[in-house]
Protein backbone atom coordinates (compact mmCIF):
# COMPACT_ATOMS: atom_id res chain seq x y z
CA UNK A 1 0.00 0.00 0.00
CA UNK A 2 2.62 2.42 1.10
CA UNK A 3 5.95 1.15 -0.92
CA UNK A 4 7.02 -2.20 -2.45
CA UNK A 5 7.63 -4.76 -0.45
CA UNK A 6 11.14 -6.27 0.34
CA UNK A 7 12.00 -9.96 0.04
CA UNK A 8 14.37 -11.35 2.89
CA UNK A 9 17.14 -12.65 0.03
CA UNK A 10 16.98 -8.33 -1.12
CA UNK A 11 17.16 -7.48 2.96
CA UNK A 12 20.10 -10.39 3.15
CA UNK A 13 22.07 -8.70 -0.01
CA UNK A 14 22.03 -5.49 1.74
CA UNK A 15 23.02 -6.29 5.19
CA UNK A 16 25.73 -8.28 3.80
CA UNK A 17 27.20 -5.57 1.75
CA UNK A 18 26.59 -3.14 4.81
CA UNK A 19 28.59 -5.22 7.12
CA UNK A 20 31.65 -5.46 4.20
CA UNK A 21 31.63 -1.76 4.11
CA UNK A 22 31.61 -1.29 7.74
CA UNK A 23 33.88 -4.45 8.10
CA UNK A 24 36.72 -2.85 5.40
CA UNK A 25 36.33 1.09 7.01
CA UNK A 26 37.37 -0.36 10.23
CA UNK A 27 40.35 -2.17 8.72
CA UNK A 28 40.91 1.10 6.93
CA UNK A 29 41.07 3.24 9.68
CA UNK A 30 43.02 0.98 11.40
CA UNK A 31 45.97 0.61 8.75
CA UNK A 32 45.56 4.80 9.32
CA UNK A 33 44.10 5.07 5.63
CA UNK A 34 42.06 8.52 5.60
CA UNK A 35 41.30 8.60 1.70
CA UNK A 36 38.37 6.77 -0.24
CA UNK A 37 40.16 3.41 -1.94
CA UNK A 38 39.17 1.51 -4.28
CA UNK A 39 38.12 -0.66 -2.30
CA UNK A 40 35.82 1.41 -0.53
CA UNK A 41 34.57 3.13 -3.72
CA UNK A 42 33.17 -1.06 -4.82
CA UNK A 43 31.67 -1.95 -1.46
CA UNK A 44 30.16 1.23 -1.58
CA UNK A 45 28.48 1.15 -4.72
CA UNK A 46 26.91 -2.40 -4.30
CA UNK A 47 25.67 -1.04 -1.19
CA UNK A 48 23.96 1.36 -3.15
CA UNK A 49 23.05 -0.96 -5.64
CA UNK A 50 21.24 -3.14 -2.92
CA UNK A 51 19.55 -0.49 -1.27
CA UNK A 52 17.55 0.04 -4.35
CA UNK A 53 15.91 -3.43 -4.21
CA UNK A 54 15.07 -2.68 0.04
CA UNK A 55 12.60 -0.16 1.07
CA UNK A 56 13.43 2.58 3.42
CA UNK A 57 12.03 0.56 6.56
CA UNK A 58 14.33 -2.20 6.40
CA UNK A 59 17.89 -0.36 5.27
Amino acid sequence: MFGRSTDKQARADHKAAKAALHDNQAAEKKAGITTETDTYRELNARVNETEKRVGWLHR
